[in-house]
């Protein structure tokens, strides 16, 4: 931790301060952590939205049944009563 003078009150304060202990003054370093936490908020937001859309093609790509084709119906039902149904 080291050690710094503060411009309006000569007080030594420590560059870790956001403002000086004794008369207030804002050492410019509070604004700087808000920037960088304001930053990393929106990089984590853009790369949900990246995430989102991927995904999303990836769905669009398969007709949103994982591997099998939109087009392809797949095995037909026999209305009930046909022949297939066993006999009591």
């Amino acid at each position: 931790m080291a050690l710094t003078t503060c411009p309006d009150c000569e007080a030594e304060i420590s560059t870790e301060a956001y403002v000086c202990p004794r008369c207030g003054r804002p050492t410019g370093k509070l604004k700087t952590a808000r920037l960088k936490g304001a930053r990393n908020i929106l990089m984590l937001w853009a790369a949900l939205i990246a995430a989102f859309f991927v995904i999303w093609q990836i769905l669009d790509k398969t007709g949103g049944h994982g591997s099998s084709s939109a087009s392809d119906p797949g095995p037909a039902l026999a209305p009930a009563g046909s022949a297939t149904e066993p006999k009591r």
